[in-house]
């Protein structure tokens, strides 16, 4: 089912949204924000990713999960003019952006679940330091994958309307968010379906190790674009 964007009525809980906004916000003070006017041309997220409400995406199964937080498939993308009345010209044609290729993939009859968005977990509210720090990961794997730009990585297609700011404007654990392209298929899904394939079972072996050469050299080039940045990537699996 959908995830309710749940509201939080206990004050403590509440307390620890509107600390985080402002810590967050502290830590940033050097100008390394999500979204910002005055970014250089080598982390400017703003002409690159759409900033997004919370309420204008529909969630529906869980994808999977880590430590801090969760990942969900997006089931309606529903962008609304109106509430972005006060972005700036950059932000709203992100925004556009977004709104013109998921309709296009909708009418042309392909899947609507074109992407996932990755939000903290609500149990975090009662581990403020956890909250916290969770946060401020969240924050910066935003920032750094506006960064990238690279065919075999994930591309950020939208952030919260307002940056770190959004908790205190909702008071919602899932305020900030990080909504990416989904993945059709993992890496471990395919080598799984290869498995049971009569046809890839019965493909000459030149042509298998063609196949999965193509796929090392995905690989290596990702791995080698994020090196050449300074990226360590330590969960390659």
């Amino acid at each position: 089912g959908v995830t309710p964007c749940f509201k939080l009525n206990d004050w403590v809980q509440k307390r620890t949204v509107m600390k985080t906004t402002k810590l967050l916000a502290s830590c940033m003070s050097d100008g390394d924000t999500v979204i910002s006017e005055e970014d250089d041309e080598n982390s400017a997220l703003e002409h690159v990713v759409a900033p997004l409400r919370r309420d204008e995406l529909q969630l529906g199964e869980m994808l999977g999960q880590g430590s801090f937080a969760r990942v969900y498939e997006v089931t309606a993308l529903d962008i609304k003019d109106f509430l972005c009345l006060n972005c700036s010209s950059r932000e709203s044609d992100a925004r556009q952006r977004l709104k013109s290729a998921t309709e296009e993939s909708r009418h042309m009859g392909l899947e609507d679940r074109m992407y996932a968005v990755k939000h903290l977990k609500k149990e975090l509210l009662r581990r403020p330091k956890l909250f916290y720090e969770a946060a401020c990961a969240l924050n910066n794997e935003a920032h750094l994958m506006a960064r990238l730009d690279h065919p075999n990585i994930l591309k950020l297609r939208g952030v919260p309307l307002g940056g770190v700011s959004a908790f205190a404007q909702t008071g919602t654990f899932d305020s900030f968010f990080i909504m990416t392209d989904r993945l059709s298929e993992t890496l471990e899904e395919r080598i799984q379906g290869w498995k049971g394939s009569t046809t890839h079972r019965n493909m000459p072996s030149a042509t298998k190790i063609i196949t999965k050469s193509r796929y090392a050299l995905a690989l290596a080039s990702a791995l080698d674009y994020l090196h050449d940045r300074r990226f360590i990537y330590r969960d390659l699996k």
